[in-house]
């Protein structure tokens, strides 16, 4: 059998994470390394080596997920890049190369959020955002760059795909407008070009319905070829490629797909109206909605408002690849793999009906809805209730707590980041440390117990890849064989466990201390928030005083109060059971 007829796809979706992108990271580090591993053993003397090929075609993302994706294709593409294991520091003392571990572990201080209250960005950019977002592009130009001198094709890495595509979403506030015509309407208005309707606002007694599609991808191919006329970007890591010029579009798209509402700044996106007219993830195929070669800037922020897990998305431009996604292992050429650090989050107050149901509570309702409902999706909501699927998988924080209970915690509660609505990781560097180790030590367990097929399986990918040798050192359960077999190249068998990450909980007076030393930066803070947003009179200026006082009073409450129920403070139980 070739070759070729063994080979396995697989579509990454990382979904969004704000600072538990640090857990994400520490997934595709590990997901990363063991794939290094099995080549390395595949091209040793060691017999019963499983002879099967996986190979990465698409990695699509939101928020910290999207911006990860161009992070660890940059890290491939870098000569320099080493694995985060005991042999080069460990995730404590690691000071080695890789750019997941810098963009998400190190950033550029300890305390991030003392850098994001300062008020540096305000001549810029002014009373945009709560938090000032220079840090993000400090971080994305120094990582999503590589020097010649360090640049290696992304085809040096067998388990890559031939121009591997890379999608991620944006909610471009801009919008882009379509034109519908129903029956009766006026020809010649047919005719009119959108840019022409929108300066001119032609849009009355042309029968034609007019809406805005704010749902929008950023759609690349790494490669050094030409655009194919498909939507995909063509960019390329390496410098002075005919392709280069669209790396500042990925790094921008990146920096927009994690542009947390309100938190962090708005970006602009600047795109050929050809990149957008052929994209097959907006709006109706093969319609010219702008003008080929004029530039389209779009205001852009997190892509999660209207697609936090692009599991469709994934999975239709596998298909794209002529790669089959079934459920049946026997027929699947590829499947779609999630990384979701955030899995598990409940709405705090169901609404339900009752004859006094106040305005506060109305609103906080359609805050839910508005955030839930994109989150919603039935057909993967169907497809998830069966046990025998194989099209999806799910990476997501699992951690144990060893007192006199035995006790499982799962998703954002498993993650020192997932405090303070994921913004916890910014305030220490243990915290972000922690969950990317947790996020090595989840990917090792599921390679090795979760991401399997049966082992009597007669699909070609696999079928005669596992010698008996093989199948005796890697059977999982009885029943099933690894996807990805975790090996160690020097002896041939399962690789050893990872190290377990320590929780990182603190005395409450150290916490206390560290969020006190916040108090003035974070009154500076919202007060110029505040005088760059409102007018200037009286009673506002006397808002403001009353108003900031109690926010920043409030807003540090709040802080340690959540901190202390996700048990990040040793000696405060929790008030709530996070379980």
């Amino acid at each position: 059998m070739k070759t070729q007829d063994k080979t396995f796809h697989i579509g990454l979706c990382m979904a969004g994470a704000i600072s538990a992108g640090a857990y994400t990271a520490g997934v595709m580090d590990y997901l990363l390394e063991a794939l290094d591993r099995w080549e390395e053993a595949k091209k040793s003397d060691l017999p019963d080596i499983p002879q099967h090929t996986v190979v990465i075609d698409v990695l699509a993302g939101t928020s910290a997920g999207g911006m990860t994706a161009p992070i660890a294709l940059a890290a491939l593409s870098d000569q320099r890049t080493v694995h985060v294991n005991e042999t080069t520091g460990g995730y404590q003392n690691f000071t080695a190369e890789n750019k997941l571990y810098e963009a998400w572990v190190k950033l550029i201080a300890d305390d991030m959020l003392r850098i994001m209250l300062s008020d540096t960005d305000f001549a810029e950019h002014g009373a945009t955002s709560i938090f000032n977002s220079d840090f993000i592009d400090q971080i994305a130009h120094k990582i999503i760059n590589i020097s010649s001198k360090h640049y290696q094709p992304l085809s040096e890495k067998s388990y890559i795909a031939p121009e591997p595509e890379v999608c991620l979403t944006l909610s471009n506030l801009t919008g882009m407008i379509s034109k519908i015509f129903f029956q009766g309407a006026d020809n010649e208005a047919k005719n009119i070009p959108l840019n022409f309707v929108n300066k001119n606002k032609l849009l009355e007694n042309d029968s034609a319905y007019i809406s805005y599609n704010h749902r929008d991808y950023a759609l690349f191919r790494i490669t050094d070829n030409a655009y194919k006329n498909d939507g995909r970007i063509p960019v390329s890591f390496k410098k002075n490629a005919s392709n280069a010029p669209h790396l500042k579009t990925l790094r921008d798209s990146a920096m927009a797909t994690g542009a947390f509402p309100i938190g962090l700044r708005w970006r602009k996106v600047s795109r050929k109206g050809i990149f957008l007219n052929q994209n097959p993830l907006i709006g109706p195929p093969n319609k010219k909605t702008f003008d080929d070669e004029a530039i389209i800037e779009t205001v852009n922020t997190d892509g999660g408002m209207l697609n936090n897990e692009p599991f469709d998305v994934t999975k239709k431009l596998l298909t794209d690849r002529n790669i089959h996604i079934n459920s049946n292992h026997q027929d699947m050429t590829g499947t779609v793999l999630m990384i979701d650090p955030f899995p598990s989050t409940e709405r705090n107050k169901i609404l339900t009906p009752k004859n006094k149901l106040l305005l506060r509570e109305i609103i906080g309702g359609l805050y839910e809805a508005l955030r839930m409902q994109p989150l919603f999706k039935e057909e993967d909501l169907i497809a998830a209730e069966a046990n025998n699927d194989f099209s999806r998988f799910l990476i997501a924080p699992v951690r144990y707590i060893q007192d006199e209970i035995h006790e499982k915690i799962v998703g954002a509660k498993a993650v020192s980041s997932g405090a303070l609505g994921g913004f916890s990781g910014f305030l220490r560097l243990k915290y972000r440390t922690h969950d990317f180790q947790l996020g090595r030590l989840n990917c090792q367990r599921f390679l090795q117990n979760h991401f399997k097929i049966p082992h009597d399986t007669q699909n070609p990918c696999f079928e005669g890849a596992y010698s008996q040798a093989a199948k005796k050192n890697f059977l999982i359960e009885d029943e099933f064989l690894p996807i990805i077999p975790d090996i160690d190249p020097a002896t041939g068998q399962k690789q050893k466990p990872e190290p377990f990450p320590e929780w990182p909980a603190d005395i409450s007076e150290n916490i206390q201390d560290q969020i006190d030393s916040y108090e003035g930066m974070l009154a500076d803070r919202i007060k110029l928030i505040w005088d760059g947003n409102t007018p200037d009179n009286i009673v506002i200026n006397l808002l403001e005083l009353v108003g900031i006082n109690f926010l920043v009073k409030t807003t540090k409450i709040l802080i340690f109060k959540d901190l202390q129920d996700h048990r990040l403070i040793s000696d405060c139980p929790p008030s709530v059971d996070i379980a």
